[in-house]
């Protein structure tokens, strides 16, 4: 995993939110605009610990965390069971699921880095 800086431009803080979406045939009703959604505040609760990170290793399709995706991780949080974490493991950064004191790995050199708090992908690819 390679860790980018957290730099996100005033300019796209702020982009508009026009609604949901479902699978199949849309509803008439479900045509309005919401506010505009600011990123950052949706995906930075605290912002000097919060870093991204592309992923780089297999698909984890249960987690629907795939190659090339940026995860938004904040090193300030405590994971509960159930969070995907990063952690340290070996001198190797990981995704897991924390599983509380149960887990796995440790004893093992293992150090939790920080929790998974979005995942960013690009669908399209010009």
């Amino acid at each position: 995993m390679r860790i980018l800086p957290l730099c996100i431009p005033a300019s796209l803080t702020f982009l508009p939110l026009i609604g949901q979406v479902r699978a199949g045939f849309p509803s008439p009703a479900t045509e309005y605009e919401e506010s505009p959604l600011n990123i950052h505040q949706w995906l930075v609760r605290h912002e000097a610990a919060t870093f991204l990170l592309r992923y780089g290793g297999a698909t984890l399709e249960a987690e629907h965390i795939c190659t090339g995706d940026v995860l938004v991780v904040d090193r300030s949080l405590t994971p509960a069971v159930g969070d995907m974490i990063v952690a340290v493991l070996h001198g190797e950064m990981r995704v897991f699921t924390w599983r509380g004191k149960t887990n796995r790995h440790e004893g093992e050199g293992w150090l939790v880095w920080g929790v998974i708090t979005g995942i960013a992908r690009k669908r399209h690819h010009p």
